[in-house]
């Protein structure tokens, strides 16, 4: 069994995990992340702790704006979904667990109404997975982007899986959808953030020096993209 983190150790690690989460917000990929400090706050979009803060979140809103699937051939967006990473008592030695927060559950073998998505039992690596990745990991799931799974793989949903494989030819529902990939040491370093005392619009700036724009989303909101389409991130 992996070692528990001491209490500031996993403390350092929750402030990584927050900036990480931060820097995939100010992707231009269409994940949409915030940080709160209650489940309840995470659920509603309330109180979203800025990226800095020396009391880093243990909850997060992720917001996948992009299409995933509601029933056979039926398209929907966004997916709203709650991840908290201390949900376990052990992380980072343990995964994190996520939930579907939206109306609309997605319809893939990895998702189910009130249940934890399925993120599968290999990708989290006790104290070495980034949460971050983790995160990615989920939009993955919900584009239909992994492996062709094993022929005793039921999921969540079985109809899912046939679907998969007979009508999309076990390939991704958005082919041109690119995730990045945030690296711990592009995005820690000395005076990267402002300090959580300093007043701040926004977590971040966007290349242009232009502040980014104010994201409230409700559960079952479309979201109006903010940059680029996904199929032309790099």
């Amino acid at each position: 069994m992996s070692a528990t983190l001491t209490p500031a150790e996993r403390l350092d690690r929750q402030r990584a995990d927050h900036r990480m989460l931060g820097a995939l917000d100010a992707s231009p990929a269409p994940i949409y992340v915030t940080g709160h400090r209650s489940a309840d706050d995470a659920r509603n979009g309330r109180n979203p702790v800025s990226v800095g803060d020396r009391t880093p979140p243990s909850h997060y809103r992720v917001v996948y704006d992009f299409d995933t699937l509601r029933g056979p051939g039926q398209r929907h967006r966004p997916t709203v979904v709650h991840v908290a990473p201390l949900a376990s008592n052990a992380y980072p030695a343990t995964a994190p667990s996520a939930w579907v927060i939206g109306e609309v559950v997605p319809w893939t073998p990895h998702f189910a109404r009130n249940r934890p998505i399925c993120h599968g039992t290999h990708v989290w690596k006790p104290n070495r997975t980034q949460l971050v990745d983790y995160v990615i990991h989920i939009g993955k799931l919900l584009n239909f982007d992994e492996p062709p799974p094993t022929s005793s793989y039921d999921g969540y949903n079985n109809e899912a899986i046939r679907y998969w494989k007979s009508h999309m030819g076990l390939r991704p529902l958005n082919a041109k959808l690119r995730l990045p990939n945030i690296r711990p040491e592009d995005v820690i370093r000395p005076r990267a953030f402002a300090p959580a005392s300093r007043p701040s619009t926004g977590r971040f700036k966007r290349a242009d020096g232009a502040p980014p724009p104010s994201r409230s989303v409700r559960p079952g909101e479309r979201v109006r993209p903010r940059f680029a389409r996904a199929g032309n991130a790099s």
